[in-house]
């Protein structure tokens, strides 16, 4: 037996000693240090390369507006419901408010340091920070759906006038035929009475 080593059992040593065993921590730990300085250098030459925003926010152009029921719509002369419509759409589609408030979104994230932070930032911490273009972002949402709707209600009447027009040119061609169907039959019975 005493030539036969006894196995202790556990995975096998990689070093022979405690100092070899130190030695190769410590080398480890300065590989790790070196390439964790590599990132930071690569991250801060990013951040040199990126081209500095300035963020002033576009201005979002506001214009008056009626809020008008589909009542009063119902009620108005169909020229200036067809002028009102051009109007509201021309103003509507000219530079979409949703568009330009979604630009300064991006613009305030570019030039805020959450795209430029090598370091961690949290969800709550972003938000803080963009809060104030989130809350001009959703009254312009808020405005503009209010403004296609009535738009909608605008071209829908305009569209049902249309309708009855054509109901009424119907009406107004059937009852000529109808006249002229009742002067046919008036003549055949002149000329059966004859």
């Amino acid at each position: 037996m005493s030539e036969k080593k006894k196995n202790k059992g556990g995975r096998p040593r990689i070093h022979e000693t405690g100092a070899d065993r130190s030695r190769a921590y410590y080398e480890r730990k300065k590989a790790k240090m070196k390439e964790l300085e590599g990132k930071v250098k690569k991250l801060q030459a990013k951040t040199q390369d990126m081209p500095e925003i300035s963020f002033e926010p576009e201005e979002v152009e506001r214009f008056d507006w009626q809020k008008i029921t589909p009542g009063e719509i119902s009620l108005m002369d169909i020229q200036r419901l067809k002028q009102m419509t051009k109007t509201f759409r021309e103003k509507i589609t000219e530079k979409p408010a949703i568009k330009i408030e979604l630009q300064n979104l991006i613009r305030f994230a570019f030039n805020s340091d959450l795209l430029k932070s090598s370091e961690e930032i949290t969800v709550e911490a972003a938000l803080k920070l963009i809060d104030p273009v989130l809350d001009s972002f959703t009254e312009t949402i808020q405005e503009s759906t209010q403004q296609q709707t009535l738009l909608y209600l605008m071209e829908a009447e305009l569209a049902n006038r249309e309708r009855l027009q054509i109901r009424d040119y119907k009406l107004e061609v059937l009852q000529s035929k109808v006249e002229e169907l009742k002067k046919e039959r008036k003549e055949e019975i002149k000329l059966k009475q004859k």
